[in-house]
């Protein structure tokens, strides 16, 4: 049972967040959650055509 200081000091967070935080500690396991306030850790890949008409698409 965390005691009353460590319960002050415990902060919200979301399921989305703790997912996140799971998926970062595959490739880096000292991952924390201010890992996830650094740009591109949420972006998703931009998708791509399979194949392209020309090549100025």
């Amino acid at each position: 049972v965390p005691s009353e200081q460590e319960q002050l000091r415990a902060r919200q967070i979301s399921a989305q967040q703790i997912n996140k935080v799971e998926e970062l500690w595959k490739t880096n396991p000292d991952a924390s959650l201010e890992d996830l306030e650094k740009p591109g850790v949420d972006d998703e890949p931009q998708p791509v055509a399979l194949k392209y008409e020309d090549a100025y698409q």
